[in-house]
């Protein structure tokens, strides 16, 4: 029983100061023991985002073939690719994710219901109108400029002006472009 040290000791006999080398081995190790913790919390088939590229997570703590770009590439001969019977990875380059409703129906859902996993869904605006009323006796536009174009029209003798399109090729909130990896093994 006396050769049992206390929590801690070990360490004590480990200093190591701010001018301290650390030996390529140590760094090997460090990595190591942290791949194997993420091995135990993140099973395959998560999605991570990050700001890095293939070639800087193979290069990074991660070994190779573990993290792969979700670009649609293959995955045969992955632990990914035997799970889930796909030859190929999902293509998540210039998309966003969004939760599987797995049977929520609380008004906050998916309105399409419960999608497969790995649907696409395109493009859509919420079906909505914008009716102004008035008495419009000439032709009205409101907001030209010579950098942008009308963008209220009324028709002459109409109640009703309606609304042109704006600028823009979606509806999109503020972002940042990342990339996606997906763990295959």
């Amino acid at each position: 029983m006396s050769d049992i040290q206390p929590a801690g000791a070990l360490m004590n006999d480990f200093e190591i100061s701010d001018d301290a080398p650390i030996s390529e081995y140590l760094l090997h190790k460090i990595s190591a023991n942290i791949n194997e913790f993420a091995n135990g919390i993140l099973p395959v088939g998560t999605i991570i985002p990050s700001m890095l590229t293939q070639a800087q997570i193979d290069g990074e703590m991660f070994t190779a073939n573990i993290w792969k770009l979700a670009n649609g590439g293959s995955c045969v001969g992955t632990a990914y690719g035997t799970l889930t019977g796909s030859s190929t990875l999902p293509d998540l380059r210039g998309l966003f994710l969004r939760g599987k409703n797995n049977g929520r129906g609380d008004g906050v859902q998916n309105p399409d219901g419960d999608l497969a996993l790995l649907a696409l869904q395109t493009d859509a605006n919420k079906a909505h109108s914008h009716n102004v009323t008035g008495n419009f006796g000439r032709l009205i536009r409101v907001g030209p400029t010579s950098l942008a174009p009308p963008i209220i029209t009324g028709q002459l003798d109409s109640s009703v002006a309606y609304t042109s399109s704006s600028s823009g090729s979606e509806m999109c909130p503020e972002c940042v472009t990342i990339n996606f990896f997906i763990r295959v093994n």
